[in-house]
């Protein structure tokens, strides 16, 4: 690994064509962009990343890419979570093989959700099959991983080390530090309480909203870790909260306004996403527009798509 999971680490979109194909170089121009814009890491082919839509050799090829682009500059994460345990784990194998500094296994999504000795099973089978850093979604499809659970999965697999905390108690980071004994490193995984996780001991966060504002969220981590809380405050409810306000409440269009926020910067040259996805309607794009210009955009944007 290069370094530390830490910091802000962006949940990256992933860009298509507006006839539904993975759209090469808008990713590559994404991967430059938020390099340049000082993110501490990076994930791909998550939920933000509209890995549920992927095929499983479109997401290998991303974490190809991506990893190639990136070339040891910041750790990259890969979500290998799948309905299946054989095919987490072959995910988790093929990560291994491109040089990815960690996985992120989210709960199995099921018409069954699993839970208890069914979860912990899972989460161990997969922990074991793949020699890299394992961090475990907490609340990831709503599934909340029990104190017990987390307990077996530590005394069972080494390379358990990481949580992404996505329940809606922000306490929940401090309970896992005490409760594990340090053992799990807990990274914020809701955008809307990230000052609290990280209040709570959270060592980053891993941000969708980081798409949208690169700099500001790795600021908002900077200054609160160095110990201006204050400052952490005024640049994430001045410049990240009025996104995160006008995104993530609609779970089922904040990927939909991400990818417009890249669409109007320049950095992707369409913000389409792949169906069962809606498109966003006049007045969302409307608000969402002006909450970006309120919150960020120095210069009027252009509605100019990015140039291939």
């Amino acid at each position: 690994m290069k370094t530390a999971i830490r910091g802000n680490h962006c949940a990256m979109v992933t860009p298509f064509t507006d006839d539904g194909r993975i759209d090469e170089p808008s990713l590559e121009r994404l991967v430059a962009h938020l390099l340049a814009e000082n993110v501490h890491g990076l994930l791909v082919v998550g939920t933000t990343g509209e890995g549920f839509n992927l095929e499983v050799a479109e997401r290998m090829h991303i974490a190809e890419r991506v990893l190639r682009w990136v070339n040891g500059g910041v750790p990259v994460g890969v979500m290998i979570g799948y309905a299946g345990t054989q095919t987490s784990i072959e995910l988790g194998k093929h990560a291994m093989e491109v040089g990815a500094d960690y996985v992120l296994v989210p709960p199995p999504p099921s018409a069954f959700p699993l839970s208890g000795v069914g979860l912990a099973g899972y989460y161990i089978e997969v922990a074991q099959a793949v020699d890299l850093p394992v961090m475990v979604y907490d609340g990831g499809g709503g599934i909340e991983v029990s104190l017990a659970v987390w307990q077996r999965l530590i005394d069972e697999s080494d390379n358990v080390r990481y949580a992404k905390v996505s329940v809606h108690d922000p306490v929940k980071v401090k309970t896992l530090l005490k409760g594990l004994g340090g053992r799990i490193q807990p990274l914020a995984g809701k955008e809307e309480t990230v000052l609290a996780m990280l209040g709570n001991g959270a060592v980053g966060m891993i941000s969708g909203a980081a798409n949208a504002a690169p700099a500001d969220v790795s600021a908002v981590f900077e200054a609160y870790t160095s110990g201006d809380r204050e400052g952490a405050r005024r640049i994430f409810y001045s410049r990240v909260n009025p996104l995160v306000t006008m995104t993530f409440p609609a779970r089922n269009e904040f990927i939909q306004c991400l990818k417009q926020v890249l669409h109007w910067k320049g950095v992707i040259a369409s913000p389409a996403t792949r169906h069962p996805l809606p498109g966003l309607d006049d007045v969302r794009i409307e608000e969402l527009r002006g909450a970006y210009e309120f919150a960020i955009a120095e210069d009027r944007l252009s509605q100019t798509p990015a140039a291939d």
